[in-house]
């Protein structure tokens, strides 16, 4: 009796610290910490890290709000060298280590870093459009948001 006693307290502590493990590793990311403003500050292209080039003073940013008419909506704005804006819209959500962006297809983005100043993904897609998969990895930070800027309003 004391043997299977002692085997069951040995397999208890185990499978424990199996669990404690698995929990260390498992990282846990919170809709409230992608909320706000974020500025691209550069890009890796198939291991080819550059600056993003911006073509207009104000700078190339996308938005994460989650509120009442805002439900967990997802904003870019794009410009260009004339300083006229493109923007998208679509919804967003969290599972895991991954931001799913709602499309055709959702696309889907491995999070490699996010905490209060920056926010570091990588995806797989035909970025530059040439048929072949490129591996992207996207880097921006936390942007600063104007008075009266509707995007803001998280």
């Amino acid at each position: 009796m004391k043997k299977i006693l002692a085997l069951l307290i040995i397999i208890v502590a185990i499978s424990c610290k199996k669990d404690e493990s698995e929990d260390k590793n498992t990282v846990v990311y919170r809709e409230s910490q992608l909320l706000g403003r974020w500025v691209y500050e550069s890009i890796k292209l198939n291991g080819v890290n550059t600056p993003y080039v911006h073509k207009c003073r104000n700078k190339d940013a996308f938005y994460f709000r989650n509120r009442p008419g805002r439900d967990h909506q997802y904003d870019e704005n794009l410009y260009n060298a004339n300083c006229s804006s493109t923007s998208g819209t679509t919804i967003w959500r969290l599972e895991g280590e991954n931001l799913i962006l709602r499309g055709p297809k959702d696309i889907y983005y491995k999070i490699l870093r996010l905490n209060e100043t920056n926010f570091d993904v990588s995806v797989t897609v035909d970025f530059d459009g040439d048929g072949k998969v490129d591996k992207v990895e996207l880097y921006a930070v936390k942007g600063d948001c104007e008075k009266n800027d509707p995007n803001c309003e998280y």
